[in-house]
């Protein structure tokens, strides 16, 4: 306090110099040189500024980055009266009582209200009737013609003198008090997202006394359950922890315990934190002793959903679906709905579609809701690959304290009432090698579904077991769709090769045999004929 008092007395005396001068001689301007870091300004008697040296970040004021050997005149300025050079930036006062800077301003020293260097004059935001400047390290100063010191830039010392410690980006007035009182605030506060109504928690917190001027006394910090951040008298008391003597500057880190009351409503609250809370302390800031933190209370609820979902279905067909909900937490689950849908992929979103939903009563760890669910495919819906979304708690009536495990995929292929199947296959007992084979055959769809165009193919094997991969293809035929219990015959010549030896042969007869359409039954395709003799 004792270096701010004496940096100030020694700014309202320069302050009250510039006052004589202005007021004495207006017209005459005294040359003056300040040096910062790397760099150098000078006020020339005829109010314009000149800089040289590094320039690194346009503390020369030129318009550029670029070091001067020799000086180089600042942009833009005239009518100056005052100069003054910071670390990697300058600062100048105008005739007219406002203030300019330029060159480096990660911590606001330029005054504009941001932190982008400059490579040209800005002028500082707020300021008029200016009598004195004067820059430190990474900050400024001004003193105005009503004896007020105004201060921005970097403050992690409290150099600014506004009783913080937080840097400040537009000019702030000094506090030329003599207060000797500490300010205690709660500069950090953290706890769980989410806590379990009766349980206890973890309320990280730090006590600071932001204030450089004197030592707290022993006190203590309040804990409170509030559902807005204001702290009031209907705010629950959760309890407190003891803050110790805190020197200027100090702070006091606490991870401090507390129990939520199993009488509060699940809901969203904040945790409030106050310091100082039994008014042991007479502060210089007696308003800014709280923080709050967000936090959801939960019950002990955790419902989850196993099912039992068919490998297929047919779609307009219904199927049913053994479930079960469950619960891991100690408490009773109130009575929710759980949901079913139909997705093309394992994650819920709004695109799926709801095939049904069941009432789930009352759930405790020791009391599960079992119960079979029909549900049924749309007609409309294209066979392929899906899954069945079960969602337990799907109208969010239980809080829980893990909402991010009620959702279970389960895959399903979903056909139409599609069944192909050669349902006559004759040949003839024997044939010559080199000429075709007479083979009636017909394929009927045994489903209740239209059935896609599709094709039947033959193959001649030398047993029973058709196998497309090593059995000699003869032929095929398309079969337009079929309506479901329709059926398509026709006699194909089948041609036999001439290469083929003779002997013994079976013709095998495939419908669908592209897998063009998905079916109800995928294994009764293949028609094996009796046996064919070859011959020459």
């Amino acid at each position: 306090m004792k270096l701010m008092m004496d940096k100030g007395l020694r700014l309202l005396f320069f302050a009250l110099a510039a006052v004589l001068l202005i007021a004495g001689a207006a017209q005459a301007v005294t040359p003056m040189v300040d040096g910062g870091l790397y760099h150098s300004v000078l006020l020339n008697a005829d109010g314009t500024v000149w800089a040289w040296g590094w320039n690194g970040y346009g503390e020369l004021g030129d318009g550029t980055t670029t070091d001067r050997l020799t000086p180089v005149q600042v942009s833009g300025l005239t009518g100056v009266v005052s100069v003054a050079a910071g670390f990697y930036y300058s600062l100048a006062l105008k005739s007219d009582g406002t203030v300019w800077a330029w060159g480096y301003n990660y911590y606001g020293q330029l005054g504009d209200g941001i932190t982008t260097s400059r490579y040209t004059p800005v002028q500082v935001s707020g300021l008029t009737g200016v009598v004195s400047v004067a820059a430190g390290g990474y900050h400024s100063l001004a003193v105005n013609a009503d004896g007020t010191v105004w201060a921005w830039g970097y403050n992690v010392n409290s150099q600014l003198g506004d009783g913080t410690m937080t840097d400040r980006y537009t000019p702030v007035q000094v506090a030329l008090t003599t207060s000797s009182s500490p300010d205690l605030v709660v500069s950090a506060l953290s706890g769980p997202g989410s806590a379990v109504r009766g349980t206890t928690i973890t309320v990280n917190n730090t006590v600071a006394n932001t204030r450089w001027a004197a030592a707290s006394v022993i006190s203590y910090a309040n804990l409170y359950l509030s559902t807005d951040t204001v702290l009031d008298a209907g705010d629950v008391y959760l309890g407190q922890r003891y803050t110790p003597v805190l020197l200027p500057g100090a702070s006091n880190a606490k991870a401090t315990l507390v129990r939520i009351p199993s009488t509060v409503a699940t809901g969203n609250y904040f945790i409030i934190v106050q310091a100082d809370a039994t008014n042991t302390n007479a502060e210089s800031d007696e308003a800014n002793n709280t923080a709050v933190a967000p936090i959801t209370i939960t019950r002990d609820v955790d419902l989850t959903v196993a099912a039992t979902v068919p490998s297929q279905a047919i779609k307009g067909v219904a199927f049913n679906v053994p479930n079960t909900v469950s619960t891991t937490g100690f408490m009773t689950a109130a009575p929710s709905y759980v949901k079913f849908y139909l997705s093309a992929d394992a994650a819920l979103d709004g695109g799926d579609v709801l095939l049904g939903q069941r009432y789930a009563g009352p759930v405790t760890a020791f009391a599960p809701s079992t119960m079979t669910k029909s549900l049924t495919i749309p007609a409309a819906t294209p066979a392929g690959n899906y899954y069945v979304i079960a969602v337990a708690d799907a109208t969010n009536t239980n809080a829980e304290t893990n909402e991010g495990n009620n959702a279970a995929a389960y895959p399903i292929r979903v056909y139409k009432d599609v069944d192909l199947a050669v349902s006559v296959l004759t040949v003839p007992a024997s044939v010559v090698r080199g000429t075709g084979a007479a083979t009636v055959n017909t394929v009927r769809n045994n489903g209740t579904s239209s059935s896609s165009a599709s094709y039947v193919r033959f193959y001649l094997s030398m047993d029973t077991v058709i196998d497309p991969a090593h059995d000699l293809y003869i032929g095929q035929r398309q079969i337009a769709g079929l309506a479901g219990g329709a059926s398509s015959g026709a006699t194909n010549n089948l041609w036999i090769p001439g290469y083929v030896p003779t002997g013994t042969y079976y013709i095998g007869a495939i419908a669908d045999a592209t897998n063009t359409n998905a079916e109800t039954n995928e294994t009764n395709n293949v028609t094996v004929s009796g046996p064919v003799t070859v011959t020459q």
